[in-house]
């Protein structure tokens, strides 16, 4: 595989808009767990199969935290919190959190957020963010279709015989 060197800039202006991509809702998600060997994964329902897509575990246990609902009451803001106060108190709405492709094992998520002016702003994040950020702003996070056939689903899943939600 040959490597590509992008500026950041360059790497945006190759990005279709999500406008342009088959994009699906999806319909329900959680954090599970596998005691045994101490994997993680995020499950997630679209076009009524569920697939799963393995987090990190610093990554899974911020996400738990939002999805679950408790940085709702949270006494001491984290540096989601502070991003999402700052998002908000410049004006910026989220419009679309989507899972958009896949790298190797990999998964990247992209937000578009809009500002007060109309402009869009895109942003590559990982899985858990594209559902923390869907989560806490109210909205409904997507797939793009085409990234579906390179998941696997639940019951593909190397763990799935040893799960716990979490």
């Amino acid at each position: 595989m040959k490597d590509i060197n992008l500026t950041s800039e360059e790497m945006m202006s190759k990005l279709r808009s999500v406008d342009e991509l088959k994009v699906i809702s999806i319909t329900g998600f959680k954090i599970i767990v596998s005691p045994q060997t101490d994997e993680v994964g995020l499950v997630f329902v679209a076009n009524n199969n569920e697939y799963v897509t393995p987090l990190n575990h610093l990554e899974s246990i911020t996400a738990s935290y939002y999805i679950n609902g408790f940085a709702k009451h949270a006494h001491i803001p984290d540096i989601y919190a502070t991003y999402m106060h700052l998002a908000k108190s410049l004006g910026f709405v989220l419009t679309h959190a989507i899972l958009e492709a896949k790298h190797g094992d990999v998964v990247y998520g992209r937000l578009v957020w809009k500002d007060s002016e109309g402009k869009l702003f895109t942003q590559i994040v990982t899985p858990g963010d594209v559902f923390i950020f869907a989560n806490t702003h109210g909205i409904t996070p997507g797939v793009v279709t085409a990234l579906l056939e390179d998941m696997c689903t639940i019951d593909e899943w190397p763990y799935h015989y040893d799960v716990d939600e979490w």
